[in-house]
Formats: structure tokens, C-alpha cells, sequence
């Protein structure tokens, strides 16, 4: 496992270095905390008010606190919009939209103390683009990175009033990096860096809930 993490920062450190000799660096990216409606209308303080399968990204110990059983899907829509000018000269990124989904579940087990539950969601990324004959072309090209979270997990209620909970992620990212190169009279030449990884990470909760 080390060495995959190894190998991944590797990648982006070299881009960086050869991407030393620009001038500006240009980047755009997301990240959304919140994965629904709900938590996005309470500016993500859902974490003692979760009570939908959502739980288990807010906060794991609130899935025995779900009503049933459920599925809960979501779509995020994310628009970009980012512009570079340099010298009277204006480079626009061209890549704005993207799509995320979002898939979340819950399952009481019969007879028992015991939830499961497991959500599927991307957190954060990055996409841009610009035009092969920007000036930009010498800093950025296309940069991407793609992540997707997998989290199944196991909540308990010992007492009535108190819930615990835990999961653990697998965490797939890929990531693409590229940029033109000047090669004076021959014209410009073109450098793509692609790579992918495998990351895994643990999520612990409560739930304390005293009762009158």
C-alpha cells in the first residue's frame, strides 16, 4: 500500500516540476461536503440530525435512528465557470459541468440492535480544459481527477439513547495532467500524465439522544 501512495505522489510531483517554468498557475476544482438536499438546505450541520441512509457518510451511528428500510439516490450538478487573462488575452476554461451521483442504503437486521447500511459518493474532484491554442496550453491542458468513495457499514444501539457506528472506505481516484510543450521553430510538442490508485479509510460515529 505504500508504495501505490508512493507511485501516485510521484506522478503529481513530476508534473509540478515540469511545470516549474510557467508563469501562473491555473486550477479549478469541488468539493461537496454535503451529499443531499437535506444537509445542503442545514449547511451540512446534519451530523446529529441525519435520519435518512445518508447517515452513513454524515454520521454512521444514526442509521439505527433511520425509519426502515431505504434507498436514497442523489444527482449533483456542478458548473464551473473560470477564466484566465493574461496581457489582454483571455483563456476560458471550457469544461463546466459535471455530473455526480450519489446511492445510499440501510438495512435493519431482524430481531437484533444491529444496521447496516453502505453509500457509493464522490466528495470532491477536479476538470478542467482549454483550447490547444490558448496561451494557457504551456501551464494546463486537461486536468482531472476522478475519486469515488464505497462505504459499507455496522451501527449498534446498546441503550436506547446512545448509537455508535463505523465504516470502512475504499477509495478509487484516477487522475490526468497535461500541458503543451514549446519546442521553438518545430512547433509545440504535448505531455500527458495519467494514473489511477487505490486508497482505503475508516469512518467512526455516535449518536447520543438522552432521553426524558
Amino acid at each position: 500500500m505504500d508504495k501505490k501512495i508512493a507511485r501516485f505522489t510521484t506522478f503529481f510531483l513530476a508534473f509540478l516540476s515540469l511545470s516549474a517554468s510557467a508563469n501562473d498557475v491555473f486550477s479549478g476544482g469541488y468539493a461537496i461536503p454535503p451529499q443531499t438536499a437535506k444537509a445542503e438546505s442545514m449547511g451540512g450541520a446534519a451530523v446529529a440530525g441525519v435520519d435518512d441512509p445518508s447517515a452513513v457518510y454524515v454520521n454512521p451511528g444514526a442509521l439505527t435512528r433511520v425509519d426502515g428500510n431505504q434507498i436514497l439516490g442523489g444527482l449533483t450538478y456542478v458548473n464551473t465557470i473560470s477564466s484566465i487573462t493574461n496581457s489582454g488575452a483571455t483563456s476560458r476554461n471550457i469544461h463546466d459541468d459535471d455530473f455526480l451521483p450519489n446511492l445510499f442504503a440501510n438495512y435493519h437486521i431482524p430481531n437484533s440492535k444491529f444496521t447496516i447500511g453502505v453509500g457509493s459518493y464522490t466528495p470532491f474532484g477536479l476538470a478542467t480544459s482549454y483550447k490547444p491554442e490558448a496561451f494557457t496550453r504551456y501551464a494546463a491542458l486537461r486536468s482531472e481527477l476522478k475519486t469515488i468513495f464505497v462505504t459499507p457499514t455496522l451501527a449498534w444501539e446498546p441503550a436506547p439513547y446512545l448509537s455508535v457506528g463505523g465504516g470502512v472506505s475504499f477509495v478509487h481516484a484516477s487522475g490526468l495532467l497535461s500541458r503543451a510543450i514549446f519546442f521553438g521553430p518545430f512547433g509545440d510538442g504535448k505531455l500527458r500524465i495519467t494514473d489511477t490508485d487505490n486508497a482505503y479509510g475508516f469512518k467512526l460515529g455516535a449518536l447520543v439522544k438522552p432521553s426524558a
